[in-house]
């Protein structure tokens, strides 16, 4: 699709909701999209959060909309939704800067008919937790994996028909941590089939994260998305051992090996990255770590 058929007056408006906690390189992810092959000029681009920094200039036609205090992802994309005036809703994170051409593939993808798209991501592999860290989290959406669908698809580079949104409804705002899991998932629960393509990427920019922010990032991770995937167990193919907290935690370092080197076993792109499978490993054991903190809960409460 070329930039002529998006102004031929027959394409649907598009809208790219970003939120964000005063993030640092805001101002790159604004100016990544004022080069798209798509153009600024078509775009209605919503900013939700905070900008202490100052780094988002009203004369580039952002949209600006402050919360006064830090909000949850989930309700910063609910209010820009809300807000949005596309028939398209892409969504990008605010420490990720667009490709050129991420917004044209994200609207030909969704024009053909593809009710909700994910992209690549890339990052910078001059900082060893970074990659670590991108390689833990999006090493199921590197640019080397193959398009199809998906069962789910992450937030930070999301295009959704809004049609799909009115049906399944918003973000859950009670979520903390996995909220793009559970809005995707739901989705395919509800009969829309996320697609990934590699085409459209984003490269993630994230403030530099140490050991610790990894793994209690991954620990917190497994503690809310555990419930999504006993509850769409059907989708998710959720094994036995996930429901029993005693029997994740006995076998946490096996799984954790297991999904590890599967990463690096199934994609021969990712052996680039195997210095990272320590970090990897830890990562994945807090996620059972966590999963299985959440599981004594519920045990807890149902006693």
């Amino acid at each position: 699709m070329t930039r002529d058929s998006f102004q031929d007056g027959r394409q649907k408006r598009v809208s790219v909701v970003i939120p964000s906690l005063t993030s640092p390189v805001i101002n790159r992810t604004i100016a990544s999209l004022k080069e798209q092959t798509f153009g600024l000029d078509q775009l209605e681009v919503l900013v939700v959060g905070l900008d202490d920094a100052g780094l988002i200039d009203p004369a580039d036609g952002i949209r600006f909309i402050p919360t006064g205090a830090p909000v949850n992802p989930a309700v910063a994309r609910n209010i820009g939704m809300h807000l949005a005036q596309g028939d398209f809703l892409l969504f990008l994170d605010a420490d990720c800067i667009a490709t050129p051409n991420w917004v044209e593939t994200m609207v030909s993808c969704l024009a053909a008919g593809k009710a909700v798209v994910g992209g690549a991501v890339t990052f910078p592999v001059d900082n060893y937790w970074l990659v670590c860290d991108n390689v833990t989290f999006f090493h199921e959406y590197m640019p080397s994996k193959k398009a199809g669908e998906r069962r789910y698809l992450p937030t930070l580079n999301l295009g959704v028909q809004r049609d799909v949104v009115q049906a399944v409804g918003g973000f859950d705002e009670t979520l903390p941590r996995a909220q793009d899991i559970e809005f995707t998932v739901r989705m395919f629960a509800s009969g829309y089939r996320p697609y990934f393509t590699p085409t459209a990427g984003v490269r993630h920019c994230p403030e530099n994260r140490g050991l610790q922010q990894t793994l209690r990032r991954s620990f917190v991770s497994g503690e809310y998305s555990i419930g999504i995937r006993l509850r769409h167990a059907d989708i998710y193919h959720t094994p036995f051992f996930a429901r029993s907290a005693v029997l994740l935690l006995a076998l946490s370092p096996l799984i954790s090996a297991y999904i590890a080197l599967k990463i690096f076993a199934v994609d021969r792109a990712m052996l680039r990255y195997w210095y990272t499978l320590p970090v990897v490993f830890l990562s994945k054991l807090a996620w059972c770590l966590g999963a299985a903190k959440s599981l004594l809960r519920s045990e807890h409460v149902l006693d």
